[in-house]
């Protein structure tokens, strides 16, 4: 899943708060004091994000790979208040986050493909619509069918690694 968090996450984050920025939903140093004041629990500790410079509207995420995924899994808690109902930028930011709680799982259900791949085409479309000049094919490699196999016992699916 390296592709989804050093491709993926960075693509995302940075589009949707430079969105934000642009329509004065959000600031940067609104997001850096809500990350600055923002408990975290003992398991992130060792992963706190940083604080994001000017450089994240030009579309470069500062820090690790797992930095960028604590920023990506709190988000929400940082900054979900200041979100109009409905925005659009953020919508997309949502539906890759249901992507991402699901291919980051441990194991997923085979059953649960289908309903992953509409996800997947869902906010792949929306994506487009809303950020047609950030299309890439880091966006279409991590979320192909190959980042995961089936057991043998076909039961469920698990993440190749």
């Amino acid at each position: 899943m390296y592709d989804f968090l050093e491709g993926i996450i960075p693509i995302v984050v940075c589009k949707v708060i430079t969105a934000l920025h642009q329509l004065k939903i959000v600031t940067l140093n609104d997001i850096n004091s809500e990350l600055e004041a923002f408990t975290f629990g003992k398991n992130d500790r060792g992963n706190i994000p940083q604080a994001l410079p000017q450089s994240v509207l030009k579309r470069k995420l500062p820090g690790s790979a797992a930095q960028n995924l604590c920023l990506f899994r709190i988000l929400p808690f940082l900054i979900g208040h200041y979100i109009p109902e409905g925005e659009i930028h953020w919508d997309i930011y949502l539906k890759c986050r249901e992507i991402g709680d699901l291919i980051l799982s441990h194991c997923i259900r085979k059953s649960i493909i289908p309903g992953l791949s509409f996800q997947i085409g869902e906010f792949l479309s929306s994506f487009q619509t809303v950020f047609p000049d950030t299309f890439t094919p880091k966006l279409l490699n991590p979320l192909s069918a190959s980042d995961v196999r089936v057991w043998p016992t076909e039961t469920s699916v698990v993440h190749e690694i």
